[in-house]
């Protein structure tokens, strides 16, 4: 499991080991990923489909240009973020709610294993990238 700048650095090290995939997937062993808030997409890890990710829809992470392509997913916080978002009309109160609730949702312990709907994507992505080596 991979976290934010912890992608750049997987991606990083797969390719410093280019035949990667023959050392490690094998009968016996898999080396598989399973990233959030990724600043990249899944193309740019080489793991020929061994990666599955996941971001939490208001994560500060998509206000930046980036070009992650892994699902979305909401939760009872995201879904806060947007309706007290959407309903300010100052717009520099709204950035600052954006910014505040951006970088709460960014935060892997806080986000995606504490909180009970976002925990059980996790285990679902984690099941699904498990059986991608059988």
């Amino acid at each position: 499991m991979t976290h934010s700048q912890g992608n750049l650095l997987l991606a990083n090290a797969v390719q410093l080991f280019p035949d990667i995939d023959n050392m490690y997937q094998t009968p016996q062993r898999c080396l598989l990923a399973l990233t959030f808030a990724s600043p990249i997409g899944s193309a740019s890890f080489g793991l020929s489909g061994m990666i599955r990710g996941m971001e939490m829809n208001k994560d500060i992470l998509l206000m930046l240009p980036n070009r992650n392509d892994f699902p979305r997913y909401d939760d009872d916080r995201t879904v806060l973020a947007t309706t007290q978002i959407d309903a300010e009309s100052n717009p520099f109160k709204k950035l600052n709610l954006r910014l505040s609730h951006g970088v709460k949702i960014h935060e892997v312990d806080w986000n995606d294993l504490t909180w009970p709907n976002s925990v059980d994507s996790v285990k679902s992505a984690l099941r699904a990238i498990r059986h991608s080596c059988e």
